[in-house]
């Protein structure tokens, strides 16, 4: 990876992670799916080519996030103060 390309993906990050909080409010606060959900959803091993940073961040958005519990959501409210990322 040259520095052009490291520049075009790191924008890409940041703007994920930026879109991410910006929209936060639209996830469900907590995890949506039973434990173990993820398990089928990924392949049994590492690809044997790399996958494109997009392909990743898409897996992200639809196969991590729906498990995770948003902490920083302002929906969010708990025992546990949750007041910084």
């Amino acid at each position: 990876m040259d520095a052009d390309q490291l520049r075009e993906h790191a924008h890409k990050m940041v703007d994920f992670i930026a879109d991410y909080y910006k929209n936060i409010e639209q996830f469900p606060v907590l995890s949506q799916v039973q434990p173990g959900y993820l398990r089928e959803l990924l392949p049994d091993s590492a690809p044997s080519r790399p996958e494109s940073l997009q392909d990743v961040l898409d897996d992200v958005q639809t196969k991590i996030l729906p498990g995770v519990t948003h902490w920083q959501s302002p929906d969010y409210f708990a025992y546990f103060p949750s007041n910084s990322s």
